[in-house]
């Protein structure tokens, strides 16, 4: 697998851990060793594509193709059907992804394999720092924003659907401030602030 194509996996609320279990069995060197071998590249091949021959081949110029178990599955559409031999995706596993693998079962438009590119190839610098709202933030933009979701999905449908006339967006906006929208855009303000003074 090209390293250039592996995406490191971050997890949230995802973490891979050694239980006290393994510690107390006395199984943690075999436990990192499984570990040290899902990033190393037999096993990161293994994870994302499954078995050779099994589950895919490769072609002259070394680049994967499905199997026919994968593709053909009699039960199952090849988005699942690949679950049975690998896991070529996002997620919670200690892994070095293949972009290859995830794009060979998701990115099957030529739209979507161009979208992809060019989201790769974005500034990441515009993404959101990473700051954490403290106890009271995260209350009060919890418990504004769950009823300000509820009421944007409502109308958005209703109006959507026909059932409400667009003009009921004007009436959700003054809503929403009714709600405190206001208040939750000022706690991740406030926790913003407070990322920019570190």
């Amino acid at each position: 697998m090209s390293r250039e194509h592996a995406i490191p996996q971050k997890t949230f609320g995802q973490p891979t851990v050694i239980t006290t279990a393994a510690v107390e069995n006395g199984h943690v060197d075999k436990c990192l060793e499984l570990l040290n071998f899902l990033y190393s590249e037999e096993g990161s091949e293994i994870v994302n594509w499954g078995v050779e021959g099994v589950s895919y081949t490769k072609d002259a110029d070394g680049n994967h193709i499905w199997t026919e178990a994968v593709t053909n599955d009699p039960d199952y559409p090849m988005s699942d059907a690949v679950f049975k031999y690998a896991l070529p995706t996002l997620g919670g596993w200690p892994k070095a992804m293949s972009y290859e693998a995830w794009g060979s079962m998701n990115l099957r438009v030529e739209d979507q394999i161009i979208t992809h590119k060019n989201y790769a190839a974005c500034d990441s610098g515009l993404d959101l720092p990473g700051f954490a709202l403290n106890m009271e933030e995260q209350d009060t933009y919890s418990r504004i924003i769950t009823d300000v979701n509820t009421a944007v999905s409502e109308t958005y449908w209703n109006v959507v659907t026909g059932k409400k006339p667009i003009e009921e967006l004007d009436s959700l906006l003054e809503l929403v401030k009714s709600m405190g929208v206001a208040d939750a855009v000022a706690a991740y303000q406030s926790a913003y602030s407070r990322y920019l003074e570190r």
